[in-house]
């Protein structure tokens, strides 16, 4: 359990910051008018219930852990490839709405995964609130430390890309971590 919420506190840090900040990322990197980037939210929201759904059936198959880790590859993917797209290419527009419909996808099945994850890892207990306040507070810690990292690294660099790749760094610790959560006959 104390592994799972290690990995769960990285991948957080990736996850909710890009939530945060993907349409300030489109409008001042990118370069991407507003109206482009309410399009990109609402596409994000609307696949997001469809990429929980197709994920939650791939986790009856393969297990939890093994499908968060096939999300954490993903997401460490769309982060590189943010950090090499650049405003002056030619329909820079639709590679940002090609990262939403992808990040939509495994959005909705990184949230419903950690947390379906989570309470399968659970000790046998009537008090399971108090083990989700430490993965509430776990998910609040790392949205203030991604956002911390975000703008530090934007301060030091002056382009948020530095700060996109700096992402994928904690989806990549997220993987190794996962990776080393034994398999039980509860979570495979």
């Amino acid at each position: 359990l104390k592994r799972f919420l290690y990995a769960f506190f990285s991948l957080s840090v990736g996850v909710q910051t890009i939530v945060l900040m993907a349409g300030i990322f489109g409008s001042e990197e990118l370069g991407l008018p507003t109206l482009n980037l309410i399009l990109t939210i609402l596409i994000v929201q609307l696949v997001a219930i469809v990429g929980a759904y197709l994920f939650s059936r791939l986790s009856n198959k393969i297990g939890n852990l093994a499908t968060l880790k096939i999300t954490l590859i993903i997401w460490f993917t769309v982060c590189f490839i943010a950090f090499i797209l650049d405003k002056t290419q030619p329909n820079v527009d639709y590679y940002f709405y090609a990262m939403g419909i992808v990040l939509g996808f495994v959005l909705g099945a990184t949230q419903s995964l950690t947390r379906s994850t989570y309470s399968k890892l659970l000790p046998n207990t009537h008090d399971h609130a108090t083990y989700f306040s430490f993965y509430d507070v776990t998910e609040k810690i790392a949205i203030v430390l991604g956002m911390i990292v975000f703008g530090f690294l934007i301060a030091l660099t002056g382009s948020m890309q530095y700060s996109v790749f700096a992402l994928s760094i904690f989806f990549l610790v997220s993987f190794l971590v996962l990776y080393k959560i034994k398999k039980t006959d509860y979570v495979r």
